[in-house]
């Protein structure tokens, strides 16, 4: 049953469909579809350009094993259902691995597998497999222009379309088969459809809500903060922003009771019920967050009404981040992560004309009058919710490893840009003519493709130097070795190459004839991965396949020296002669002496 639409003149006077604006401005529609095929283009030449990443390695295989033997177990470290759609494709064009009678303690092995049953074309494979999240991305770009259209009116729907799909980082993580990109759009799905319940009461956006919130938990655990995140959107959408919702409350709380049932049932579904409703008193949680919820329980034959193997990935999950890990912002290393640290990650890694957007769009905000001002300052105060809420539960994480921790938070910024399109801000014509070369200049950001992973803005000194502020996945995935062995293959003259590759491929099977470098230096060919150059410490792949951890920071003697090449983004190339190696001696008893 419907509710009364809002009362607010501005409201209506925004509203309404994205694609029925289009068809009235008929002159914009191959502007549409210019931006989604620029969109889907980037992110298919940055698939086929990179190398398996450090996850997808493992994260793939164990996708198709869920598929074909209907278990969830063999890696609970993330839900089943994003790696499941990675290997969709696999069931029709892989050859068959061995299936594990049970889950292998190195997680690598079910890489190692797949790989050698798939030796010749396994790089057409995990193409393959990144095509789902390359279409979805595509969808969820719609989506956002869709909500922002609703809330800002055509243009603003235009402008958010544009931000998403020149963004680096959602072109980065569409192209690649991992998580982040998913569970990203499904948060967006998932609130926008939350949204739409608190302007216009519907029992069918109340359920589709619920699914896309269970949607987005089999995708990734973040998604289980939309079981907060969903319903206080409704319920501020329909208290603060459409007063003439905030009449029908009963409903309101009836649906979203009735949603949050069926997320918890679309995730029973997602692992078929094994395991559902097990007594909590069956656990064995390793983790002190699960302990401390298992010891409040009344009972211990307490159901627990998700599945068995969900529960373990999130015990998991917590355990280790209650863990210590190396996190590196701006030259130093820490193990208990920094408070600042996603401030400078959204300050280094995003375009500058999208934080300057971001910016004018708060500024907007504070600035109107009249009728709209309250509404607007509202709405973009609830767009920001997920943000703050993903950044300050990051910040106090010990596991910073990277942008795509939150990236969810990114579609709300995309649709909160829009407000600087609005038809009533015509008062702020200077800032929307800012707003409009602001929106052009994104288009620049796209200058470095293929190498998105490792985008940084002019702040940060550009992909070049923006590996001394940050590491891991915002910079080195493994994403260059197949360039690097294209590379090594074209230079002849190097001989008894030194490489230490952070990825989980093992660089012999590309042709590369190599060893690990020394712990001191010596003449010759080096090449190491920056993630490595840096002292990250992580096990290495050996000449053998076989796996060494580095733990000491064993090649710091390499930040000495400069690279003859570098390689994508991601791997940086020495050639070292002795005199490098004695004026390297002489510098450091200079420095040690005070000379």
């Amino acid at each position: 049953m419907r509710q009364a639409e809002p009362d607010d003149a501005s409201v209506k006077a925004v509203g309404g469909s994205f694609f029925r604006e289009a068809q009235r401005r008929p002159v914009w529609w191959p502007v549409i579809v210019c931006l989604l095929a620029i969109h889907a283009t980037l992110a298919i030449l940055t698939a086929r350009y990179c190398t398996v990443t450090h996850d997808e390695y493992w994260h793939i295989p164990v996708g198709r094993l869920n598929l074909q033997q209907q278990r969830f177990d063999y890696d609970n470290l993330n839900p089943p259902l994003g790696r499941m759609l990675a290997g969709l494709p696999l069931l029709i064009l892989a050859n068959d691995a061995p299936a594990p009678q049970e889950p292998y303690d190195d997680i690598w092995r079910y890489g190692d597998e797949f790989q050698a049953a798939n030796p010749d074309n396994y790089h057409t494979l995990i193409f393959a497999a990144r095509l789902p999240g390359i279409v979805l991305s595509v969808v969820f770009a719609v989506v956002a222009a869709c909500w922002s259209a609703r809330l800002f009116g055509f243009a603003g729907g235009l402008a958010t379309l544009t931000l998403w799909s020149l963004s680096p980082s959602m072109i980065s993580m569409a192209a690649l088969a991992t998580n982040d990109a998913l569970v990203s759009g499904l948060f967006l799905l998932s609130l926008s459809m939350s949204w739409r319940l608190g302007t216009t009461f519907r029992w069918k956006t109340a359920l589709a809500a619920g699914v896309c919130t269970g949607l987005a938990s089999l995708i990734k655990f973040t998604g289980l903060l939309l079981f907060a995140l969903t319903p206080l959107t409704t319920l501020l959408v329909a208290g603060l922003v459409t007063p003439a919702a905030s009449r029908h409350w009963s409903r309101q709380w009836a649906g979203q009771c009735i949603s949050l049932a069926l997320a918890l049932l679309t995730i029973n579904a997602g692992y078929l019920f094994q395991g559902s409703a097990q007594p909590v008193g069956d656990f064995a949680f390793e983790s002190q967050a699960c302990q401390k919820i298992q010891a409040l329980s009344p009972t211990s034959s307490f159901p627990v009404p998700l599945p068995a193997d969900f529960l373990a990935g999130v015990d998991h999950q917590r355990a280790m981040m209650e863990s210590e890990h190396p996190v590196y912002l701006d030259g130093e290393w820490s193990r208990t992560g920094f408070r600042s640290y996603f401030f400078w990650v959204l300050a280094w890694k995003l375009p500058h004309a999208l934080q300057l957007l971001l910016l004018l769009s708060l500024c907007c905000a504070v600035r109107m009058r009249g009728a709209p001002a309250r509404h607007r300052r509202r709405t973009v105060l609830i767009l920001l919710l997920p943000a703050a809420l993903l950044l300050s539960i990051g910040s106090l994480s010990s596991m910073q490893l990277g942008l795509r921790y939150v990236l969810p938070a990114m579609p709300g910024l995309f649709v909160m840009c829009g407000l600087l399109f609005a038809p009533d801000n015509g008062r702020f014509r200077k800032t929307q003519w800012l707003a409009c070369v602001c929106l052009s200049v994104t288009v620049l950001s796209l200058r470095y493709h293929p190498q998105h992973i490792t985008y940084f803005n002019e702040l940060a000194g550009g992909p070049q130097w923006g590996w001394r502020l940050l590491s891991d996945s915002n910079v080195d995935w493994g994403q260059d070795l197949r360039a690097f062995a294209e590379y090594y293959q074209a230079h002849p003259e190097i001989d008894d190459l030194k490489l230490a590759y952070f990825g989980t491929f093992p660089p012999g099977r590309l042709g590369i004839s190599y060893r690990l470098p020394p712990r001191e230096p010596e003449p010759g060919w080096y090449a190491l991965s920056l993630n490595l150059l840096q002292g990250r410490p992580n096990p290495v792949r050996k000449a053998d396949d076989s796996v060494e951890h580095l733990f000491d920071d064993p090649y710091s003697y390499m930040r000495y020296f400069e690279p003859v090449a570098r390689i994508g983004g991601s791997i940086h190339v020495f050639h070292i002669t002795e005199a490098e190696i004695i004026q390297r001696r002489i510098d450091l008893e200079t420095v040690r002496f005070g000379l």
